[in-house]
């Protein structure tokens, strides 16, 4: 019993952590779209 527990603690705490880390790529990527579009402007 408590072995699964420890187990299921595991799981969640690394899809929690993936998906931090997804978030983190996604929103990272958006910001770079952003300074790109804002440079293009600029030079304009």
């Amino acid at each position: 019993m408590f072995i699964k527990n420890k187990i299921k603690i595991l799981l969640i705490l690394s899809s929690f952590f993936l998906f931090l880390l997804l978030v983190g790529c996604i929103g990272s990527s958006t910001e770079e779209a952003q300074i790109k579009q804002i440079a293009k402007n600029i030079e304009k």
